[in-house]
């Protein structure tokens, strides 16, 4: 099977994915503060909140991310796991995705639903490609994801309910 892309190319993809979504998520959050001001208007304080908790709630994530990453790393929690003799390893890749697209997901659920699917989507397809790279098993993925993904998307949809 030819693919229409060589490794390297989608390596190119698959390494520009988290920060895509690093900036689409710091636009939203750009966009949400500044579309409950003008500059003929002083900035309020609403906005001001919204930002800071945003702004906090994804930091409070990446760290819990990287948290982890070196709780990994110096207590050997992946790698002391193992599925039919595979050991398993701590995606860092996947759980800094989930930061982005959850974020995206949450933020956009109420007023824009096509966009908040599309992060999922989005999601899906990057952990297919770190598959078809070799970057991770789906077995890396699925356990990161199910320590990962539970306090983050309580954090983050508990951000959007109360600043959206």
């Amino acid at each position: 099977m030819m693919s229409l892309l060589t490794y390297r190319q989608w390596d190119a993809i698959a390494d520009s994915y988290i920060p895509l979504m690093a900036v689409l998520s710091l636009i939203h959050v750009v966009h949400v503060f500044l579309s409950g001001s003008s500059f003929s208007k002083v900035v309020s304080w609403a906005n001001v909140k919204s930002l800071f908790v945003r702004v906090l709630t994804i930091t409070a994530c990446t760290a819990w991310v990287y948290g982890l990453m070196y709780l990994d790393k110096h207590l050997n929690i992946w790698p002391s796991l193992s599925i039919n003799n595979q050991v398993l390893d701590y995606s860092t890749h996947t759980a800094l995705a989930l930061v982005f697209s959850t974020y995206l997901f949450c933020a956009n659920l109420k007023r824009h639903p096509a966009r908040a699917y599309l992060s999922l989507v989005s999601m899906g397809l990057y952990l297919l490609l770190m598959k078809y790279q070799n970057y991770h098993t789906f077995a890396d993925m699925l356990t990161t994801t199910v320590v990962v993904l539970p306090p983050m998307y309580l954090l983050l949809n508990r951000m959007s309910k109360r600043h959206c």
